[in-house]
C-alpha cells in the first residue's frame, strides 16, 4: 500500500509558500503562520483549567478552550464552506456532567503590542489576552445566546517560565530532537515545521462562565500554550499523545509523543520528550486518520 507521499509533497509545495510569505511572530504567543481558505495550514491557541475534587474519588471540574485558524484535521483540501475561525469549549461541571461545544466566529484576529503582549479577537464571540511579560492570561467568551449559550472568563496567573516545545527557548520546533537519519516528507514537517510555544506551564487559574444556564465557577491550576503546522495533522501524523499530572514532590511531567506517517500508513518516527511542568491531572489522547 502506497503511502500518499505525492498529496504530502503538494501540500508541502503549498506549505512552503505559506511559510515564505509570513514572517516569524513577533511576540512569543503571537502569530507564527498565515491559515486561510487557500492553503491547510492551522493554528491554535489553548488553554485548561482543572479544579480540585469535591469529594474523594471524584474528579474535580475541568475546562479547557481552543481559538482555532483553520482545522487540524481535513477531510478534503476543499474546505471554503467551513467556518475558518472558531472556539472549541468543552469540560465537566462539578458533578460530572460534561460540556462541549463550537462557536463560531466572523474572524480570528491576532494583534501584537508592546515586548510579548498579544491580543486575540475571534468575531465578537472571544477573546484573549497576553501580558507583555507572560504572566497573565484574560479569556473571555461572550455567546450567551442559542444554540451556543456561553458566556464569561477565565483569568490565568503563571508560575513558571515560558518555554517552546521541547523545553527550550532558542527554536519553537523539535528541530533539537531530530534523529541523524534521512526524514521522509511527513517526518520533515514533524521535526522541523511543526511549532509549539508554552506560555504559561503552569499557574492558577479562576474560571467563572455561565454555560446553557448553568454556572461554572472555581480556582484551579492552569496550562496555555499554542501550536501551528503548515498542513492539517492528518496529512503527515498517525497520533498524538498528550499527558501531564500533578505532584508535590518529586517534580511533574509533561509528556509527549508523536508519530509522523510512513509507507504503509504506519508510524516511522516519534518525537518523544518530558518536561518539568508542576500542572495539573489529566490525559489526552488523539488518534488521527491515516491521511485523507
Amino acid at each position: 500500500m502506497m503511502f500518499a507521499s505525492k498529496k504530502i509533497a503538494h501540500s508541502l509545495l503549498i506549505a512552503s509558500v505559506v511559510l515564505s510569505n509570513f514572517a516569524h511572530a513577533v511576540s512569543f504567543d503571537g502569530q507564527y503562520i498565515q491559515p486561510n481558505l487557500t492553503n491547510t495550514a492551522v493554528e491554535w491557541w489553548w488553554g485548561s483549567a482543572v479544579g480540585a475534587s469535591q469529594s474523594p474519588g471524584t474528579p474535580g471540574p475541568v475546562l479547557q478552550f481552543l481559538f482555532y485558524q483553520g482545522y487540524s484535521i481535513l477531510a478534503d483540501f476543499n474546505h471554503s464552506s467551513l467556518p475558518e475561525y472558531y472556539i472549541t469549549i468543552n469540560g465537566f461541571f462539578s458533578n460530572g456532567n460534561n460540556f462541549s461545544l463550537t462557536v463560531p466566529a466572523t474572524s480570528g484576529n491576532i494583534s501584537e503590542g508592546n515586548n510579548n503582549s498579544v491580543t486575540g479577537t475571534w468575531g465578537t464571540v472571544g477573546a484573549f489576552q497576553i501580558s507583555s511579560d507572560l504572566k497573565t492570561m484574560a479569556v473571555t467568551f461572550n455567546a450567551p445566546d442559542a444554540p451556543y449559550r456561553i458566556s464569561g472568563s477565565m483569568n490565568f496567573t503563571s508560575n513558571r517560565a515560558n518555554h517552546y516545545g521541547c523545553n527550550v527557548t532558542d527554536s519553537p520546533y523539535f528541530d533539537v530532537v531530530k534523529p541523524v537519519k534521512t526524514l521522509n516528507d511527513a517526518e520533515q514537517v514533524l521535526f522541523n515545521q511543526l511549532g509549539w510555544a508554552v506560555a504559561i506551564p503552569g499557574g492558577t487559574v479562576n474560571v467563572d462562565v455561565r454555560i446553557n444556564g448553568t454556572r461554572l465557577q472555581f480556582t484551579g491550576n492552569g496550562y496555555h500554550d499554542q501550536n501551528w503546522m503548515p498542513l492539517a495533522l492528518n496529512e503527515f501524523i498517525s497520533s498524538w499523545y498528550f499527558g501531564f499530572a500533578e505532584d508535590t514532590s518529586p517534580p511533574t511531567m509533561l509528556c509527549c509523543k508523536i508519530n509522523a506517517l510512513s509507507t504503509g500508513r504506519r508510524p516511522r518516527i516519534s518525537a518523544l520528550f518530558a518536561l518539568p511542568a508542576r500542572w495539573l491531572v489529566q490525559k489526552a489522547r488523539l488518534r488521527l486518520p491515516a491521511g485523507r
